[in-house]
């Protein structure tokens, strides 16, 4: 429970009590039940859209309040691995220079452009899901964006020159860490959701495979900016998969 709270407090904007006298090996063991936070998160989303459905308000209005909340939730602490991620892979440096990038405190113009691409395009999806009737879904694309750094952190080696988050994340994470997780989010699709939502989980899997190859070679492993780059943008694989074979086969 208390690696839980630790992970909580870390990932999100919650209350939490302060919590005291926990080592540094624990607070790195927390940040596996990053996929628990992402439930988390969910759940409360989905509370505050059915509250909103008493209001009777349209979609885009619910769509845009709902973004409010998750960015307040959140705290926005993924998105400044996307622009620093985004910036580093567009800086045409090579890979002795584009950690440097990575850490630079100052936001380029391809990080500011992933960012509003990346906001707007998760208010159009979360649109989408309110108006068909698939607000379940608010409650599972937060586990799965998380559920992806359990798959970076397990299948892919750390930037051994940095050891911060994302060399420790690593460090702790496993192969087998991953397979239970996906096992888990399995039965979780197959009892709340219907097949396309199954087929598109195992579709974003195989693409943040081959992503996390192409951008960990760039930037010679993995970092916590690249944890969070892969976070906000599997949830946003996960939700277009699922619009497009939803509009394509029901």
């Amino acid at each position: 429970m208390k690696l839980f709270l630790i992970s909580l407090s870390f990932f999100t904007r919650l209350p939490i009590p302060a919590l005291k006298n926990f080592s540094e090996k624990s607070f790195f063991k927390s940040m596996l039940l990053i996929p628990l936070i992402g439930s988390v998160i969910g759940i409360i989303l989905f509370g505050i859209n059915f509250l909103l459905n008493f209001l009777k308000l349209e979609p885009s209005i619910k769509a845009l309040i709902l973004i409010f909340c998750y960015l307040f939730l959140t705290g926005c602490i993924h998105f400044d691995g996307v622009a620093d991620t985004v910036d580093a892979l567009y800086s045409n440096k090579d890979k002795s220079k584009i950690l440097a990038v990575m850490k630079d405190i100052n936001i380029g113009t391809f990080g500011n452009i992933s960012l509003i691409i990346f906001i707007l395009s998760l208010y159009i999806f979360i649109r989408f899901l309110i108006f068909y009737n698939n607000a379940v879904l608010l409650i599972i694309f937060p586990i799965i964006g998380r559920f992806s750094a359990i798959e970076i952190g397990a299948l892919f080696r750390p930037n051994r020159e940095n050891h911060g988050l994302g060399y420790n994340f690593c460090k702790y994470d496993n192969f087998f860490i991953f397979i239970g997780y996906t096992l888990i989010i399995l039965i979780l699709l197959f009892f709340l959701t219907n097949f396309n939502s199954i087929i598109s989980f195992f579709i974003i899997i195989i693409i943040n495979y081959i992503l996390g190859y192409i951008v960990t070679r760039r930037t010679n492993g993995v970092t916590g900016d690249i944890l969070g780059f892969f976070i906000e943008l599997s949830q946003l694989e996960f939700l277009l998969c699922f619009i497009v074979l939803e509009s394509a086969l029901g």
